[in-house]
């Protein structure tokens, strides 16, 4: 007889149904700041940016804590925290700029060599836990906010789709601040999900299974 698998209660599907609802509130309320109340646009240095920045740094560190209390999944959980760092880092280039312009790929560099190092030397404790993780219904949040993120706001916030639309009155500025509101709730999901998935320890509760 097969067991039930342990399904979320009713109120945990209502918290994130409403956390779900309140990050779609929040994230044109930080871009509609930017473009009335503080820099006029959304900048490299706007308020949208920096709660990008945020989110994919917290991330990055509930990865980190996961791989050191989790040491039966530390390869697969470094390299997704290391992926966030690499993200963060392209995220904040306009400050690495101020050193030399595309300084960033620099230090990029180094840490995608880190990394890939460290999770070869690790890849026992890579597959088996990528699949019990991506098996969840918490990394469903992550792989939806990574594809918004990714592709969705890489694509609908292009310039090829804003001209044809807005023609003559074509405006840089608008298709900037519709592709980074885009982005950042692709973030915003995929932290939340990240945070859901630090909760139930990235579905590790199995660690003898094989991967």
């Amino acid at each position: 007889m097969q067991t039930a698998p342990n399904l979320p209660t009713v109120g945990r599907i209502a918290a994130e149904f409403g956390v779900l609802v309140l990050l779609a509130i929040v994230v044109p309320i930080c871009v509609f700041l930017d473009v009335t109340a503080l820099s006029g646009q959304v900048s490299e240095t706007s308020l949208t940016e920096l709660a990008q920045a945020v989110l994919i740094l917290s991330a990055a560190i509930l990865f980190f804590v996961g791989a050191r209390r989790l040491p039966h999944a530390t390869g697969y959980l470094m390299g997704v925290a290391i992926l966030c760092t690499w993200m963060f880092v392209r995220e904040n280039d306009v400050h690495l700029d101020h050193i030399r312009h595309g300084f960033w790929v620099i230090p990029n560099t180094l840490l995608l060599g880190v990394g890939a190092l460290f999770v070869y030397r690790h890849r026992d404790t890579l597959h088996g836990p990528l699949k019990r993780h991506v098996a969840t219904r918490e990394a469903v949040f992550m792989m939806l906010g990574f594809v918004v993120l990714i592709v969705f706001s890489r694509v609908f916030g292009s310039g090829n789709v804003w001209r044809p639309i807005m023609g003559d009155s074509y405006a840089p500025a608008l298709k900037a601040a519709v592709q980074e509101g885009i982005e950042l709730l692709g973030y915003a999901l995929f932290a939340f999900g990240a945070l859901l998935s630090f909760w139930s320890d990235f579905g590790q509760q199995t660690p003898s299974e094989n991967g």
